[in-house]
């Protein structure tokens, strides 16, 4: 189970955390840098919701795109127990469960470009973590 606590810039005892734990983009940061930990690393990790708006609070989920390497079918044992493992670490990270929208890159451009709500938030609101931004993937079509 997770608390929320309100950190209070102004209060002597926020002085003794790094600024680094003070940022906004330490959790960003951090699910990216998981993930460009994999065996295969995603060619992309985009955060988007309420944590890519910094309006995430302990009863938040994590939405997240990730988009497999070209060379990774969706169907890849390896790939899907790395996957597995970086959403653990992501909970463990955030105490929130991930929600993982895993697409490959020419899936990524097709959504990118369609008009279905969530992927419009995504382009709105998705925070490029590892690799690709919204941009590149849009313009990424393999075929």
């Amino acid at each position: 189970p997770a608390s929320l606590f309100r950190l209070v810039p102004e209060h002597v005892a926020s002085q003794a955390l790094p600024p680094a734990a003070r940022s906004p983009d330490t959790v960003p940061h951090e699910i990216g840098r998981l993930a460009s930990a994999l065996p295969h690393p995603p060619l992309s990790v985009i955060v988007f919701g309420s944590l890519a708006r910094r309006e995430a609070d302990a009863d938040s989920d994590i939405d997240v795109v990730v988009v497999r390497p070209t060379e990774v079918d969706e169907d890849d044992d390896e790939w899907s127990a790395s996957l597995d493992a970086w959403r653990r670490d992501v909970r463990r990270l955030t105490g929130n469960p991930p929600e993982v929208f895993e697409v490959s890159a020419d899936e990524a451009a097709t959504k990118l470009g369609g008009r279905a709500q969530a992927w419009a938030d995504i382009r709105r609101d998705g925070r490029m973590v590892h690799g690709l931004d919204v941009d590149e993937l849009r313009a990424a079509r393999v075929g």
